[in-house]
């Protein structure tokens, strides 16, 4: 069933700018994109930068990057200059930070977070000036790739705390935990829409690793059929992974954000052999390949559509 959800397409809309991870100079750095004019910009020089993630006002980057020794949440502006280092715990102990989201309100960043202690990644949340670093979200499985509705009343994670890899919902304080989906397939990377009325995400429920949207509460479930089972071809295993349950090769390249005010969804796509970006008009299917490169182009994120 082709979506039918989505808000009516916008040509007057501001042309998408999309910040992703490239390997195109070696490496894995941040880079931004006019997705109009393919015009690029590259913004970190280390080749260990990945997941960018726009402020709510756009003139900030959040990434996590390994520059400094173990994988920490970094700062930079859209323009590439004023990097800096965000968390400060040490690399000792494999408290590794990934996959930053920022609070609607730009005064706080959302990641998962490697606790050496549990062996297990928590929900971590930390000030946008690096303060009052702490966890909001622990269980006995897994939490990962949290993401935040654009209003803040809810954060989207994925965890295996029941036995299987499945989405959960909880207030910005970590209280009241609640599943979304619930089956025996693989359900992970949930993202909201920019207007928070849908949610991607990807799950093989069906055989073979898909993109599918719901609800923000988890109903209504559809197939986006014009994102085939090849575009998720990267060798993907389902115990490729140090959490032993997402696929570690999905869960690098996780990906896929939809600019619902003109319909549009980029992501990121291997059909064709290379890891490269398309876009795609849900209303008519039609693709459009944003990147064509023999590297690995993933991870997009689109600058909010209210910045200039």
């Amino acid at each position: 069933m082709l979506i039918s959800t989505l808000l009516a397409f916008t040509l007057a809309a501001e042309p998408d700018l999309v910040a992703f991870a490239s390997s195109r100079d070696g490496g894995s750095d941040i880079y931004t994109m006019h997705a109009d004019s393919g015009s690029l910009s590259r913004l970190t020089n280390d080749g260990s930068s990945y997941a960018p993630a726009w402020s709510p006002d756009g003139k900030t980057i959040a990434f996590n990057s390994h520059r400094s020794g173990g994988w920490k949440i970094w700062l930079i502006d859209n323009d590439g200059k004023n990097s800096r280092r965000l968390t400060s715990t040490s690399a000792a102990g494999f408290n590794y930070e990934y996959f930053p989201t920022w609070a609607p309100d730009g005064k706080s960043i959302v990641f998962e977070k490697w606790d050496n202690k549990s062996m297990r990644f928590t929900i971590n949340a930390v000030d946008a000036d690096g303060s009052d670093e702490r966890v909001i979200y622990e269980s006995k499985g897994h939490c990962r790739l949290p993401s935040i509705a654009p209003d803040g009343s809810v954060v989207l994670f994925n965890s295996n705390e029941d036995g299987d890899e499945e989405i959960y919902a909880i207030n910005p304080d970590g209280t009241d935990s609640r599943k979304l989906t619930d089956n025996e397939a693989i359900d992970f990377g949930a993202t909201f829409s920019t207007d928070g009325k849908l949610v991607v995400f990807h799950s093989n429920r069906s055989g073979e690793f898909r993109t599918y949207t719901m609800k923000p509460d988890g109903t209504d479930v559809e197939l986006i059929e014009h994102i085939s089972a090849e575009d998720h071809r990267q060798n993907w295993t389902a115990t490729d992974s140090n959490s032993k349950s997402i696929p570690y090769h999905a869960l690098q390249g996780t990906g896929t954000r939809l600019n619902s005010e003109k319909g549009t969804l980029i992501f990121q796509s291997a059909k064709d052999g290379e890891w490269d970006l398309w876009s795609i008009d849900l209303h008519s299917g039609e693709r459009e390949r944003l990147t064509d490169h023999s590297s690995k182009d993933w991870q997009p994120a689109i600058k909010p559509a209210t910045t200039k």
